[in-house]
């Protein structure tokens, strides 16, 4: 499982746990809707602005972040 997989689980995820709609995402990034499947598709476009507005959105940890930036895929299950 690669990073962007793991981005885009948690971007899921953390939607349905607080009832965040992509329109709620576009406004809250200031972005258009086809930008948005672009950021969601390719992860590394995200700006860093961006990112910050999404992870304040979403409410995630400074853990959730760290374990999203620092994760390796070792070819491992488990």
């Amino acid at each position: 499982m690669n990073s962007s997989v793991i981005f885009k689980s948690m971007v899921a995820a953390s939607k349905v746990i607080r009832g965040i709609t992509n329109e709620d995402i576009v406004k809250a990034l200031g972005i258009t809707p086809p930008t948005l499947l672009h950021r969601m598709k390719y992860p590394d476009s995200m700006r860093v602005g961006e990112l910050r507005k999404l992870i304040e959105l979403l409410g995630w940890s400074d853990e959730s972040v760290m374990h999203l930036l620092t994760y390796q895929d070792d070819g491992e299950l488990g």
